[in-house]
Formats: structure tokens, sequence, C-alpha cells
């Protein structure tokens, strides 16, 4: 049936309801899904850095969210309907680096990013996003092998296309140079 003002789709038995959304300075933003009390938040790319939440009666779970917004940075409020509360989340060790790595992409420090993406990476070699992250800030400071590399590991045929052309461009160009 028709979805009003959501957007909706059947997981297991339950829809998900996406009622809210946040976004950051730097373009992170957090969708909440109200049927099963999950935050999903994702890069400006649309890349899924974390998801958390659940529905339930016990602390850092909700009845009924309705509403979540940025706080202070980083910090996420989250309105709950059924209790008439707020709740306030911090982002983990591990959540803040990954918000930080994206931070500092956004902001030009590709170095930064890429130190940050490495540490994300020696938490969680798994994280393919990680991956596209160090490649892109790899990209951006001229080490086009070591982008393929990351691009390759995180399957992302676009930029590691961008990569290769750019690998190519440079050793055509050196090669040729006196021609």
């Amino acid at each position: 049936g028709q979805l009003s003002g959501a957007v909706g789709r059947r997981i297991q038995g339950v829809y998900s309801l996406f009622t809210d959304i946040s976004i950051t300075d730097y373009d992170v933003y957090t969708v909440l899904d109200r049927n099963r009390g999950r935050l999903f938040t994702y890069d400006a790319e649309g890349n899924l850095l974390f998801i958390f939440g659940n529905v339930a009666s016990q602390d850092g779970a909700f009845m009924f969210p309705v509403a979540v917004s940025y706080y202070k940075g980083d910090q996420l409020i989250v309105l709950d309907q059924q209790y008439g509360s707020i709740q306030v989340f911090s982002p983990t060790d591990y959540g803040a680096t990954v918000l930080g790595a994206v931070k500092a992409y956004h902001d030009g420090e590709y170095e930064l990013s890429e130190e940050l993406w490495e540490k994300v990476l020696d938490l969680n070699s798994n994280m393919t996003v990680a991956y596209t992250g160090a490649g892109k800030s790899k990209f951006r400071a001229g080490d086009y092998t070591g982008a393929m590399a990351d691009f390759k590991v995180s399957q992302n045929t676009i930029y590691y296309s961008k990569a290769l052309s750019e690998y190519m461009k440079q050793l055509i160009g050196n090669s040729f140079s006196y021609i």
C-alpha cells in the first residue's frame, strides 16, 4: 500500500518507515527508521557508515522514535514519543574515527583523512567504505597505484577507473616527454 509522508520497505515482516533525517555541516546524514528503531548513518555519496538502535524497553533503545537531530557536533538526539523523552548518543571511538575521516576529507585535509581511514581499517578491516575513503585520499595526493589498490579491495570500479586513468596519464607523460 501507499505510505503517507515516508518511505517504507518490508523487511522480515516489519516495514521500515523512514520518518526523519538530520545532516551535519560536513554532509554526513542520519536517517531514522521509526518502525525498527534504527538509525542509519551515511556519507555524502550514500555509503552506509553505521547502523544502531532497536525497539525495546531498555536503555539505549526506543519504543516509538519520531525525530532525530545532530547536537553539539557529532552527538545525536532522538525523540521517543512513547516515553516523551529524548536520548543523547555520542559516537564510540570507532564511530568518532569514521566521522573524523569523513570530515577531514570534506575539509580538504586529505593526509589526515587517510590516516584516520587507516586507523579505521586497523579496527575493522572488513569496512569497505574505509578502503574507498583511504583510496580517495591517496588519489587526491597523487598516489594513484595506492589508490587503485584500495579501490580494488573496496570493489569501487568508478574510482578505480579514475585512478587508473590518472596513473596511465602519469606513466605515458613520463615515458614520452622527450618525443
